[in-house]
């Protein structure tokens, strides 16, 4: 907050890296400017440059936690709401109600994100949106929604393959597919070309954005991250055997083959389906 309050856009993902430098998307970003000039207008120490490093205060505290609640409560739940309670859900009131508290009461969320100021609930609400238009089968702003939750934090990339198989498969299920893919296309383009555009001028701001969002040149894992290259590592030391390039290829080509056999089931049941139905078809 701090950074993007009191700097221009193309210091954000330059300004003291060595500290605590800015490693999220633009809408991220975004996102730490509005809050933070509403922090600055409470309180300007903050969010004061430099100044506001460590600040662990009452007031900041209950100030951060808010900022998360009401991103929550503006993006997420709504989302939520709107999609357990649409017509393609087909389960009684008792049941949808259910659910609906079932998934806002998810103890990830409310022990991570409003205890430790994390807004993991913005990107998953982006991405319930997502669904609730595909469900509408309302693809453009299905794939616009998608887009703002992958600008929004690196991390929905573990479901665009999902989404990519569910729209690919529209396209050719769809007697206007071809159409309907240009329009995909040119509402990916124009998402991602508004998001960024304060860099769009430099090359330079655009690859060193790729290269905060995504840090592959540190290394493909680190040793307190649990994932298999952590497991794997406790008896085959990856990272002395290949250099970095070479285990990011290895992890991208066995990621791949892992999420390949799911994608394509996804595309042929959604491509199969009646109309109105993908959503179930890909359930099951």
């Amino acid at each position: 907050m701090e950074l993007t309050v009191h700097l221009p856009p193309s210091q954000w993902y330059f300004y003291d890296l060595s500290y605590w430098g800015l490693d999220y998307p633009p809408l991220t970003a975004f996102q730490s400017w509005a809050c933070g000039w509403v922090a600055h207008l409470i309180n300007p120490s903050w969010v004061a440059l430099d100044q506001s490093r460590g600040i662990e205060t009452h007031t900041s505290k209950l100030f951060m936690r808010s900022t998360v609640l009401v991103l929550e409560a503006l993006i997420y739940v709504p989302a939520v709401v709107l999609l357990l309670q649409s017509r393609q859900i087909q389960a009684n009131w008792i049941a949808k109600q259910a659910a609906i508290f079932s998934v806002l009461l998810q103890p990830c969320l409310i022990l991570i994100d409003h205890g430790h100021f994390q807004y993991n609930a913005v990107m998953l609400g982006f991405l319930v949106w997502t669904v609730y238009f595909a469900a509408r089968e309302q693809y453009l702003v299905m794939a616009a929604c998608f887009c703002c939750s992958l600008m929004f934090k690196q991390m929905a990339l573990y479901f665009a393959p999902a989404v990519f198989a569910f729209l690919l498969a529209k396209c050719f299920r769809s007697p206007y597919g071809v159409r309907l893919f240009v329009q995909l296309g040119l509402v990916v383009i124009v998402t991602f070309g508004v998001m960024l555009l304060p860099w769009m001028g430099s090359s330079a701001q655009l690859q060193q954005i790729l290269f905060r969002v995504f840090p592959v040149a540190r290394g493909l894992y680190e040793d307190k991250v649990a994932n298999v290259w952590c497991a794997v590592n406790v008896a085959v030391k990856l990272r002395s055997m290949f250099a970095a390039p070479v285990l990011l290829r290895l992890a991208a080509a066995a990621t791949s083959v892992a999420f390949a056999p799911s994608c394509i089931h996804l595309f042929l049941a959604v491509k199969r389906a009646v109309s109105g139905q993908a959503l179930v078809a890909a359930d099951a």
